[in-house]
């Protein structure tokens, strides 16, 4: 049988329950892209 779970639950399970979280995880997301591009510019 099919191991895994249907696509409506498997967003349920992986979406972020409270926005706090998310915005945290968005923002850090974005410092660590920055950070990165920063790193790559020789300036």
């Amino acid at each position: 049988p099919n191991a895994q779970p249907p696509p409506s639950q498997w967003e349920q399970d992986v979406t972020v329950p409270d926005e706090e979280s998310a915005t945290q995880h968005f923002l850090w997301k974005s410092a660590a892209e920055l950070k990165t591009e920063a790193k790559d510019k020789p300036n």
